[in-house]
């Protein structure tokens, strides 16, 4: 054993040199990080303040979603009631909406056939009217 004792003091101060020195690099690489490190802790406080601000908005409206999500269910069944009826619906109104316009010219032609026909009737009407009064030159060669 105090061979082993003895070694490992003569390697100690045999290392101590060349580690004291290798040691220095180190720490020197080290600093940036740890200064880098510390920085970052220090920035990172406000951001967890922020979160925790925004964890307690959070809760309230996670609390709000099955509410919501019981408001939404009938809606949404409601909307897909107005989906199918629109689709079973929809080709009848188009279609309304498409015989309008030949409805409306239709109803020009029977216009102009009645007042046609109006315009017989009143010169039929007129003739006739004459034909029934009494002739006025009839009366005076009476």
């Amino acid at each position: 054993m105090a061979i082993d004792a003895r070694l490992k003091g003569f390697l100690r101060r045999l290392a101590r040199p060349l580690w004291r020195r290798i040691w220095v690099r180190i720490e020197a690489r080290l600093m940036p990080i740890d200064d880098r490190i510390s920085s970052l802790e220090n920035r990172i406080t406000p951001l967890e303040d922020h979160m925790q601000t925004l964890e307690d908005r959070i809760t309230p409206l996670e609390n709000r979603i099955p509410t919501l999500e019981d408001r939404i269910t009938p809606l949404e069944n409601h909307l897909q009631t107005l989906e199918v009826e629109w689709q079973e619906n929809m080709p009848a109104l188009l279609n309304t909406v498409s015989t309008v316009g030949a409805f409306g010219h239709e109803l020009v032609h029977i216009r102009r056939d009645l007042e046609e026909k109006i315009a017989a009737l009143r010169q039929e009407f007129d003739a006739i009217s004459r034909e029934m009064r009494p002739d006025p030159e009839s009366r005076h060669s009476d």
